[in-house]
């Protein structure tokens, strides 16, 4: 019967540890930039992130990306053409 009981308190705390390890936060955004001025140089300066990048059959550079209101990412083009 001691078992039982214990093993019955040790489903239900899991449960409240898992459930305050849920995150219930708003749902990422797909989103996508085309620069409308020509590139010389890409630096890109992100964390805990993957990065794919390819080349682009029209030769233009296209951003595809996931955000929400808490991770974002400032994409910007400087007078030297540098995309960050």
């Amino acid at each position: 019967m001691k078992k039982i009981i214990s093993l019955a308190l040790c489903l239900l705390l899991s449960s409240y540890v898992l459930a305050g390890c849920s995150d219930n936060s708003e749902p990422f955004e797909e989103k996508n930039y085309t620069p409308d001025t020509q590139i010389k140089e890409i630096n890109l300066d992100v964390r805990d992130r993957e990065i794919e990048v390819l080349l682009s059959q029209d030769e233009q550079v296209h951003i595809q990306y996931f955000e929400n209101s808490k991770e974002y990412y400032d994409i910007s083009i400087s007078d030297e053409k540098v995309l960050t």
